[in-house]
């Protein structure tokens, strides 16, 4: 229900899509997002930096 709900908020302001990440071994999330459609894009990378806690 949450995942269609934000594809109705997105298609209301008149987004082209959603994007999100999941980890490589969460096959169980893979698995839902494949039910809902989905597809694992490859043509972006995803990169990450740490704060340091103060």
């Amino acid at each position: 229900m949450l995942m269609e709900h934000l594809r109705t908020i997105a298609e209301e302001q008149g987004r082209s899509r959603l994007e999100w990440t999941t980890d490589q071994e969460n096959t169980q999330a893979q698995t839902f997002y494949d039910a809902l459609g989905a597809h694992v894009h490859d043509g972006k990378v995803f990169y990450r930096t740490a704060i340091p806690s103060p």
